[in-house]
């Protein structure tokens, strides 16, 4: 009979026996009470790396033990009305990246499995289980992707203390819209009405949604504020937001046009589709395809990224355009967001298009969607100027 440790524990310092049962069962004392630093002397590399491993654990225990004392301090700073500063940034710059890797898998989940994705929403009974669900399904993943996105901007901006710039507001206000807007239809489908006689929404899934943008209307609303010169002043907020509308005539060239042209087109069609849920799914998917109150929710869902993502990260491209300067990282990471969305939205209605699955507006729709993705991709593989 051989005597086999079953494991090396700790590095370093006299080891309690570990306790191994032998071949007829009887305990045995696996290492006995030797130090290990002796045993290790015979044996350099492993000496090593157990130095390495030692050195790992310091290093992650230190991290965790900063990141606590940074958030802890933001919290503090927020409860006495001060204003995140960039010592507070890592609280911040977690709680994007965690939003931006959570709207990035859930977009991954939509596109590749919608069927599932349905069930888990509306449950096995859910209907119609068929094209046009699924396409919805894919293009609200688009509007996750632009989400993603604009998380992801902000985490690189809190964690290097640019919250307060112009970029970084308009993505946080318009994710806190987002968000809030979303937790409206949520809570509406539970509430009997002209759209919603009944939720199509599973309990479970209904809180789960709800969690997670309240966790997002959460996190970008107290940036904006602590932020924004509006503070939380509603009116004030939606004066700058007719204000930036306002502008969109104004441009400087070909490409400042063309995400002006955009802005305008997604903000619309964003709204129409918000508004006029079913009249807008019979003119860009056609009579073909029975639509459920699934269908609606889904519908609303992307009009309100559309309208409240897109549309903002498609103006943000206008302004870099009046001021030609597309080579600011924010600026591309959000270019190749709308860039992969777009091409996604062109992905799912091509298909579509000269079938009996097609509406009157499909193919307009497509082609916006199309002109937006031919510009961002050509803009965002430019070489940096």
């Amino acid at each position: 009979m051989s005597l086999r440790p079953t494991s090396l524990r700790p590095c370093s310092g006299t080891v309690a026996p570990h306790w191994s049962k032998g071949q007829h069962g009887n305990k045995v004392s696996a290492l006995g009470t030797s130090s290990v630093s002796q045993r290790l002397e015979k044996h350099p590399k492993a000496r090593m790396t157990c130095q390495a491993s030692s050195d790992m654990r310091s290093r992650w225990k230190q991290g965790a033990k900063d990141y606590v004392g940074r958030s802890a301090e933001g919290i503090l700073r927020v409860a006495e009305g001060g204003a995140y500063g960039e010592d507070a940034a890592g609280g911040n710059s977690f709680s994007y990246w965690f939003l931006a890797v959570g709207f990035a898998g859930a977009a991954a989940f939509a596109a590749v499995a919608p069927s599932i994705a349905a069930e888990l929403l509306f449950g096995a009974n859910g209907r119609p289980h068929d094209y046009l669900q699924a396409a919805l399904f894919r293009l609200l993943a688009v509007g996750f992707v632009g989400a993603a996105a604009e998380n992801w901007v902000l985490k690189n901006a809190a964690r290097d203390g640019f919250l307060d710039e112009d970029i970084f507001r308009r993505a946080n206000i318009s994710l806190a819209m987002l968000a809030g807007t979303n937790l409206f239809f949520i809570a509406s489908t539970f509430i009997p009405n002209p759209i919603y006689p009944s939720s199509p929404l599973l309990p479970t899934a209904a809180l789960a949604l709800s969690a997670i943008n309240a966790n997002q209307l959460w996190v970008s609303g107290i940036n904006f504020v602590k932020f924004s010169p509006e503070g939380f002043n509603t009116l004030k907020i939606f004066k700058t937001f007719f204000n930036d509308l306002k502008s969109l005539p104004s441009v400087s060239g070909l490409n400042s046009a063309i995400y002006s042209a955009l802005t305008a087109s997604f903000v619309l069609a964003g709204l129409t589709y918000i508004g006029l849920p079913s009249q807008t799914l019979t003119a860009v998917f056609g009579t073909a395809a029975e639509k459920g109150l699934e269908d609606i929710f889904l519908w609303q869902l992307i009009g309100t990224a559309v309208s409240m993502v897109v549309a903002p990260i498609a103006y943000t491209q206008k302004e870099a355009a009046n001021q030609n300067n597309f080579s600011d990282p924010s600026k591309r990471a959000l270019m190749t967001g709308l860039a992969a969305a777009s091409a996604a939205h062109v992905a799912v209605f091509l298909p579509l298009l000269n079938s009996q699955e097609s509406g009157p507006l499909l193919f307009p729709v497509g082609f916006i969607w199309g002109v937006s993705a031919v510009a961002s991709a050509l803009i965002a593989i430019k070489p940096k100027e």
